[in-house]
């Protein structure tokens, strides 16, 4: 957290930018390291994938957009597929 605070830059960040680092450097897959090391640093922190789509829904004006953008950042994003989940759990 020392270096983090001093270069106001988040330890999370630090920890992906050193797999990234160390994936350039050797062979293998440094990311599910940062991801465990992620996960002690914020151990109460909810999954992006989960939040991202559903805050895009919220603000983003996709009735604004243009029709190729709006289907981009839904495949992005996976909200065709969660908002099919959705609905299929709702019908059930």
């Amino acid at each position: 957290y020392d270096i983090a605070s001093k270069h106001n830059i988040a330890p999370g960040a630090i920890a992906l930018n050193y797999a990234w680092c160390l994936s350039q450097e050797r062979t293998g897959n440094y990311y599910a390291l940062a991801n465990k090391a992620l996960n002690i640093l914020h151990p109460d922190a909810r999954d992006a994938q989960e939040i991202v789509p559903r805050k895009m829904e919220e603000h983003l004006p996709f009735d604004n957009l243009p029709d190729e953008s709006v289907h981009f950042l839904r495949r992005l994003t996976s909200i065709e597929e969660q908002r099919e989940t959705e609905t299929a759990a709702s019908v059930a």
